[in-house]
């Protein structure tokens, strides 16, 4: 085996063009539009298929929780305030 044929089997680095450079960056632009769309897709038709379904809206309860209201709040935590 000679000096040439032993360097030729070693893997040459892959030279990165403008051209291949832009087609990524177009795939990732085009994905990322898909994903948009899809799911403003599934939140216009969400109503409809819950309708069809015959599902019940059911309200979050995690960050929807009514806060006390500050008169009551200043009634029982006042000396000689009532707790009711």
């Amino acid at each position: 085996m000679t000096q040439a044929q032993v360097g030729s089997n070693q893997e040459q680095p892959i030279e990165t063009t403008a051209t291949g450079r832009l087609v990524a960056l177009y795939v990732l632009c085009l994905s990322v539009l898909m994903i948009v769309l899809d799911v403003t897709v599934v939140n216009v038709a969400l109503p409809s298929i819950q309708d069809d379904l015959g599902l019940l809206a059911v309200e979050p309860r995690v960050g929807r929780q009514r806060l006390p209201d500050r008169r009551s709040a200043a009634c029982c935590c006042s000396p000689g305030g009532s707790a009711t």
